[in-house]
C-alpha cells in the first residue's frame, strides 16, 4: 500500500539525516554504502508511488519532490557531483540534503496520509482545506495505520481535530491533551463537529518555514554534539 511506502520513504530520509550510524565507529565509506544502498531503494520506492495524481497538488509535489532529491543524492554519493570526492565529504553533504527536505517532506506525508485515514464522507471537508492550502503539522496514529478515528493539528490553526464516524470535530485543547482522552476512550467537553477547518494561510506558511529552518538547526547541532 502506498501509504506504508510513503512512511518507509520518510523514515530512511531522517536515517541519512542523522549521524546515529556515527556510534558503531563504522567509517565514513561503509555509512556512504549505506546511504547509496537508501538511495537507490528510495528511487524504486518513489517510481512506485503511481498513486499520487490520485491527491491532486499534494500528491505530484510529493512525488516530484522525492524525486529529484533521490536523484540529487545517486549524484553525490555514486558520482561524488559537485567534486566530492572523499566518503567524508559525500556523506556530509547527503546528509545536509536529507535535513533540507525533510522540513519539506513530513507535511506532506503526513497531508496524504490524513487523506487516507479519512472515510468517505470526512472526505470533502479535508479535500476543501487542502485546496485552500491546509497542512498536517502533528498526527495521530501514524505509519501503516489507516483508519478512524484521527486526531490531527495543522499549521496556521490553533486546537485539535477528530475525524470519526461522527464527522471532524475541533477542540481548542491541545494537541497532546486531545489524542490522550480520545485514545483513552475519554470524552472532551468542547468537542464539537465542524463543517470547515479554519486556519490562516500566511501564518500556516510562516509556520512551515520556520519549522523547516528548525529542522535543519536541530539537525546540524545533532550532528555537531557528535562530531
Amino acid at each position: 500500500m502506498e501509504t506504508g511506502l510513503r512512511w518507509q520513504i520518510l523514515e530512511s530520509l531522517a536515517s541519512m539525516a542523522s549521524y546515529e550510524k556515527y556510534r558503531d565507529n563504522k567509517s565514513f565509506r561503509d555509512i556512504g554504502y549505506e546511504m547509496t544502498a537508501l538511495t537507490l531503494e528510495g528511487l524504486t520506492l518513489t517510481s512506485d508511488l503511481t498513486g499520487q495524481n490520485d491527491f491532486g497538488v499534494v500528491g505530484e509535489d510529493l512525488k516530484s519532490t522525492l524525486a529529484s532529491t533521490f536523484e540529487n543524492l545517486r549524484g553525490i554519493l555514486l558520482e561524488g557531483r559537485g567534486g566530492l570526492n572523499s566518503w567524508k565529504e559525500r556523506v556530509k553533504a547527503a546528509e545536509e540534503i536529507a535535513q533540507d527536505v525533510l522540513g519539506v517532506i513530513r507535511p506532506l506525508v503526513l497531508t496524504l496520509h490524513l487523506l487516507d485515514t479519512v472515510n468517505t464522507s470526512n472526505r470533502p471537508i479535508i479535500d476543501e482545506a487542502i485546496g485552500r492550502g491546509m497542512f498536517v503539522q502533528r498526527m495521530v496514529p501514524d505509519g501503516d495505520y489507516v483508519s478512524e478515528p484521527s486526531v490531527f493539528s495543522i499549521f496556521g490553526g490553533f486546537g485539535s481535530y477528530v475525524a470519526d464516524e461522527r464527522g471532524i470535530c475541533y477542540s481548542e485543547a491541545d494537541f497532546d491533551e486531545v489524542a490522550k482522552l480520545i485514545f483513552d476512550g475519554q470524552e472532551l467537553a468542547d468537542l464539537r463537529p465542524v463543517s470547515r477547518i479554519e486556519f490562516d494561510c500566511q501564518a500556516a506558511e510562516r509556520q512551515i518555514s520556520y519549522w523547516r529552518e528548525q529542522s535543519k538547526l536541530n539537525g546540524k547541532e545533532q550532528n555537531d554534539a557528535k562530531g
